[in-house]
């Protein structure tokens, strides 16, 4: 089977990733670990039978945040703002390519274990009602926090100012749950459509609703460009594809999906480097630089290694620096998971997220700045605080495991509610890479709740409207 031959050919070049770390060839290692992580990718197209699935997009962030700060110090300028050196590639490239290996064997061991059926059929029921429902409420929330925060003026004033206002605004709307269900529900409604399993409605109609959701949820991405909030905008693309793809899978590679991702992040790499100046130019006021600076910083927002992509190697290398001395055994995992619980109804005094932990140790000044601020974590570090030597091999097995039940999930069962489900997920293989476990999983709880609403909003108006209906044909009798 072509899966066997690529995982073989995954086991093979993580192995020649490790041998060649430990004898300091690191640039050799790191092009093994290239090879891997492409092999893995294949192995996973044969074994889920599309290229557009929630593993693919784990495994494909975590090449991105995995091989961007090494790259940077091995082939770049050396340097990775604001860590300091020593950085440890060695250390970082073993448990990233056992990482990689520990993932497929969770793969392999589910896929395998539990056959995917051709299934392919799902519940209909009004996708794109519930989308326009749900991206209505969410620029609406989103709209409300502004104004309970303090205003357009505390949107202009940055990204950290506007996110430390809402987050210490009691209940906020989880705005970016909404919308994350939103776009899911679009892509399974332009599926069904494309298959054309549903013929109740016109050409005129679809685009008119096309064109209603897009003036709703402009609003809400106007928000985040002005705040430079390039992955929650990256997350409603992941699930409105992965809603698109949840009935057709992608058994060829998507040449054109490919280019298309690409030229999205050349486009988005900018809304980082010059976040600060949109509100300046918002305002009206005027941001004189040299041309020669512009340059400089356009190019620095298209590197990965230097934006949010090098960071998780940069924490990775501090705590290696500051040395690992008493491992925490999972408990940051739990402990993470109370991050979604407002404080004022946490009883007691709410646990400190391992992210801010680790940002008051490393860069408590940050702190003053906005308590929100931080340099992110990462998933490899969080396996290594928690298990040392074996953190990577056991998280990532576990990750993967988590992945695979629902790549098995979804090819067995025909509720669009776990398809909704399954989409909205494509944050959590985004983010988990750069975040606590705990916290990326907490958000879900929204995502369970919001889903179960709908769901029971749809079930009281269906059976509203029988009640309607049998009245009708009772007065109709009589």
């Amino acid at each position: 089977m072509r899966v066997f031959r690529w995982f073989i050919a995954a086991n093979l070049t993580v192995l020649a990733s490790v041998g060649t770390s430990a004898y300091e060839q690191y640039e050799v290692a790191f092009a093994f670990l290239c090879l891997a992580l492409i092999c893995s990718l294949i192995a996973l197209r044969y074994l889920w039978r599309s290229w557009m699935t929630l593993s693919h997009l784990f495994l494909t962030a975590f090449a991105l945040y995995a091989l961007s700060g090494p790259f940077e110090i091995l082939f770049g300028s050396g340097a990775i703002p604001p860590f300091s050196p020593p950085f440890y590639v060695r250390e970082w490239l073993v448990d990233s390519a056992i990482a990689a290996a520990s993932f497929m064997w969770a793969m392999l061991l589910w896929g395998m274990t539990y056959r995917l059926r051709h299934n392919l059929t799902i519940r209909a029921i009004g996708y794109m009602q519930i989308a326009l429902l749900l991206i209505l409420l969410a620029t609406a929330g989103e709209f409300l926090n502004l104004i309970r925060a303090g205003g357009i003026s505390i949107l202009l004033a940055g990204k950290a100012v506007y996110q430390a206002a809402t987050a210490d605004i009691k209940l906020t709307f989880p705005t970016s749950s909404f919308a994350l269900l939103a776009f899911a529900f679009l892509g399974m409604h332009h599926s069904w459509q494309s298959l054309q399993l549903h013929s109740g409605i016109g050409k005129e109609a679809q685009r008119s609703n096309d064109l209603l959701f897009l003036v709703l949820c402009t609003p809400l991405l106007l928000v985040h460009l002005i705040l430079g909030q390039r992955l929650e905008i990256a997350s409603y693309v992941a699930a409105f594809l992965l809603g698109y793809t949840y009935r057709a899978p992608v058994e060829r590679f998507p040449t054109r999906w490919a280019v298309g991702l690409l030229l999205v992040y050349l486009l988005l790499s900018p809304l980082y480097g010059f976040r600060w100046a949109f509100p300046l130019w918002i305002s009206g006021k005027a941001v004189d630089l040299p041309a020669e600076t512009v340059q400089k910083l356009l190019l620095s927002s298209l590197n990965p290694a230097v934006n949010e992509f090098g960071a998780p190697f940069g924490n990775y290398s501090l705590m290696m620096q500051a040395g690992i001395t008493d491992l925490y055994y999972g408990s940051t995992f739990l402990r993470d998971l109370t991050v979604v619980i407002p404080g004022f109804l946490y009883p007691g005094e709410k646990p400190t997220s391992v992210t801010y932990e680790f940002r008051n140790r490393f860069f408590a000044d940050w702190s003053f700045r906005s308590r929100i601020s931080g340099t992110a974590f990462s998933s490899l570090l969080e396996a290594r605080m928690n298990f040392g030597d074996l953190g990577a091999l056991l998280v990532f097995f576990v990750y993967g495991s988590l992945l695979a039940a629902l790549e098995v999930l979804r090819s067995r069962c025909e509720s669009p509610w776990l398809a909704a489900f399954y989409c909205s997920f494509g944050l959590f293989a985004l983010v988990v890479h750069r975040s606590s476990t705990g916290g990326t999983l907490s958000g879900y709880l929204w995502i369970a709740i919001i889903l179960a609403l709908v769901w029971a909003g749809r079930q009281a108006w269906s059976k509203r409207g029988q009640r309607v209906a049998g009245l009708s044909s009772s007065s109709s009798i009589a």
